[in-house]
């Protein structure tokens, strides 16, 4: 089996967001977030396969009520957020010579996953959608009354799921059994120390099929503070950077037309997923105040006192809500260099455990001129990518006062210049001190991954 995927840092942030990163491209996806990729290849004997992701409809889903219900408030307060992707059986200089069977995965924290009803169409060459699979509602397929389900190979018809955006069930009425087996529950551990549930569907359907794997793994994420010069002032949020055990769903969906036949010569198939918040997303992080008493005074240590040594930072001192703190960051809008506009920056610090701070700057900027959808692009000023900050030390430089995007084709530079490291204060043009103060929790940010995985058809059973 072969898989690739490379993860970027995730960027905008609200509410929950869910952060996606694949190959060379860090997206959002919601005040939980998302990331696509740009072509993703590879090349082993005479196993040649690709994928890429062609575009994403939003980068954010709101953490509100999305299903009304009752009066004229009857029906969906929000449409699903799509990814369209492409899968193929070649690479730009070969083409597989040996059956290939594709899937695609999708990688995200439980408690965004449980709130995720998905549904899988495939395109027709002309752009339009030839077949919507049944909506599958995650949080309805795992769990019964808040316990998990344990099946042993048993049926379940997909109509008993709650429908939401069911684009099937709109348009032609489909819904199927399924066959289902296995458990996330904790007592269904394995010996890779996963869990797993598959679902799929019986003979004449559909023929999807739905594998989820749970494991508990250290996580790196992001909760996102209020931030102003005063409690009604609303500046870039501080996002607090933590570490933390928590657990994750790998989704794999495939269906039969991703399979390729090696004697079909060079083929491609496209398909879009369809992901809809069916709830609100609650999280422990979103009832702390950063300026209540007893908070303050420890909080403000992690911008200001960073810890000289691993073991300093696994102490109490530097935990917050059971996470362990490794930094922070929060954005700014400088100018372009060459006067034409501003632009927005991420400035991130993370922790050295020498006292210190690994300062770097990203581009929050879309991928290309056509895309809509923004991601965080490294910026390399003056010939690096980082510096290093000592809030103890009185002075601070980028050692340049311009830096560019990666990303940016013929190499714009952006003025870093105004650029300010700590989100307490900023030295204004003129001297003077503005000072921020920090107040409730506001967001909470993931890194989720969407990649294909491709295997020979044999290894599948033949198909």
């Amino acid at each position: 089996m072969i898989k690739r995927t490379e993860k970027y840092p995730v960027l905008t942030y609200l509410f929950c967001i869910l952060a996606v990163s694949v190959l060379l491209t860090g997206v959002t996806f919601a005040r939980y977030k998302t990331a696509v990729s740009s072509d993703l290849g590879t090349n082993i004997a005479s196993f040649g396969c690709s994928y890429s992701v062609d575009d994403i409809s939003t980068t954010s889903i709101p953490n509100v009520d999305y299903w009304l219900s009752g009066g004229e408030e009857t029906g969906a307060a929000s449409t699903p957020r799509t990814m369209r992707f492409t899968l193929r059986n070649y690479t730009s200089d070969k083409t597989s010579v040996v059956d290939t069977y594709g899937n695609l995965r999708v990688y995200m924290p439980a408690e965004i996953a449980d709130k995720i009803a998905f549904q899988l169409a495939e395109m027709s060459d002309d752009g339009s959608i030839a077949y919507y699979s049944p909506e599958i509602v995650l949080g309805e397929l795992v769990y019964d009354g808040g316990n998990y389900r344990t099946y042993n190979s048993e049926r379940l018809n997909t109509s008993t799921f709650t429908d939401y955006y069911d684009s099937a069930a709109s348009k032609n009425g489909q819904e199927e059994w399924l066959f289902v087996d296995g458990s996330l529950a904790a007592s269904a551990v394995n010996a890779e120390g996963e869990r797993k549930l598959t679902a799929q569907s019986e003979e004449g359907g559909s023929g999807i099929k739905m594998t989820v794997t749970a494991k508990s793994i250290t996580t790196d994420y992001s909760v996102g503070f209020h931030r102003g010069k005063t409690e009604e002032d609303y500046s870039s949020q501080l996002f607090l950077e933590l570490e933390k055990d928590i657990d994750f769903y790998t989704v794999d969906f495939s269906l039969p037309s991703m399979s390729f036949k090696a004697a079909d010569g060079r083929r491609s198939a496209s398909y879009v997923l369809y992901m809809t918040l069916t709830d609100r997303i609650t999280a422990s992080e979103m009832s702390v105040n950063w300026s209540d008493e007893g908070n303050a005074d420890k909080f403000n240590g992690f911008l200001t006192n960073p810890p000289t040594s691993e073991e300093e930072a696994a102490t109490d001192a530097y935990s917050f809500n059971g996470a362990r703190v490794t930094g922070y960051h929060f954005e700014q809008t400088p100018q372009y260099a060459d006067g034409s506009g501003t632009t927005n920056v991420r400035v991130s610090c993370v922790y050295d455990y020498n006292g210190a701070f690994s300062v770097s700057l990203q581009h929050i900027a879309p991928l290309s001129d056509s895309a809509s959808a923004n991601y965080a692009h490294p910026i390399i000023f003056n010939g690096v990518q980082s510096v290093t900050y000592n809030p103890a030390d009185a002075d601070f430089s980028f050692g340049s006062d311009t830096g560019v995007c990666v990303n940016e084709s013929g190499g714009k530079q952006i003025d870093i210049s105004s650029l300010y490291v700590t989100p307490l204060s900023r030295i204004e043009s003129d001297g003077s001190v503005t000072n921020f103060g920090i107040y409730e929790a506001l967001a909470k940010s993931y890194r989720v991954r969407y990649s294909a995985v491709f295997v020979q058809a044999s290894e599948e059973g033949g198909k």
